[in-house]
């Protein structure tokens, strides 16, 4: 008697799946070519980075390579340790905004550098070591302060702006 009951509902569900299956296929497998276009030129830049450390000062130039296409707009954040005081400055830098970027004021051309970007790294604030202490920071310790940077490529409007 069982068996009488599952042999509707098997019947069943193998229609609802024949009906089902062929729509979805249709979705699946359905494609649609179109013609016309729009072609987006967008500059090639290269850009690099140029970092050099001495006297608790890390300083770095962003440079706009010679085959770059375009000038660039450059902007740079700063990196480093939360117990570290770590301010950067530069002719032409403003900054930081909100979200902690340095910007450089004029557009980078081809070939050229931005000023110097000073990133002064204040070690006398650094928590210091001792025998009852588990954390903090020793002479000769490493740490890292990172300078990233994002590199824009600048377009000239119809007037040449």
């Amino acid at each position: 008697m069982k068996r009488m009951r599952f042999i509707p509902a098997v019947v069943g569900l193998v229609m609802a799946l024949i009906v089902g299956v062929q729509p979805a296929w249709a979705y699946f497998t359905d494609t649609h070519w179109a013609d016309g276009g729009l072609k987006i030129a967008i500059p090639t830049v290269t850009t690099d980075i140029q970092e050099w450390f001495g006297a608790g000062k890390k300083h770095v130039k962003i440079e706009n390579k010679k085959e770059s296409e375009a000038p660039v707009h450059i902007r740079a954040k700063v990196y480093a340790p939360a117990e570290l005081n770590v301010t950067a400055s530069g002719t032409k830098w403003s900054g930081p905004d909100a979200d902690g970027w340095y910007d450089f004021a004029d557009p980078v051309a081809p070939g050229a550098k931005t000023e110097e970007l000073t990133v002064v790294i204040d070690l006398g604030k650094l928590p210091v070591k001792s025998d009852s202490e588990a954390e903090g920071y020793v002479n000769g310790d490493n740490f890292n302060v990172i300078v990233i940077y994002e590199a824009t490529p600048l377009l000239n409007a119809e007037g040449g702006n």
